[in-house]
């Protein structure tokens, strides 16, 4: 390998990680503000009462 490869792999590798990481978070967050929350107009109504006896 020519000098300077190995440095420049293992930037390119690293700046790699932080990119996934990056993207990871990115999507938690995305999916965390996603989520129904039960006062929401999309829940469920309550069920039928149960039968007496």
């Amino acid at each position: 390998m020519r000098p300077g490869t190995e440095d420049t792999l293992i930037i390119a590798a690293l700046a790699i990680c932080f990119a996934l990481a990056l993207a990871g978070v990115a999507l938690g967050v995305v999916t965390s503000l996603r989520l129904t929350r039960p006062d929401e107009d999309t829940a469920l109504p309550p069920g039928p009462p149960p039968p007496p006896g």
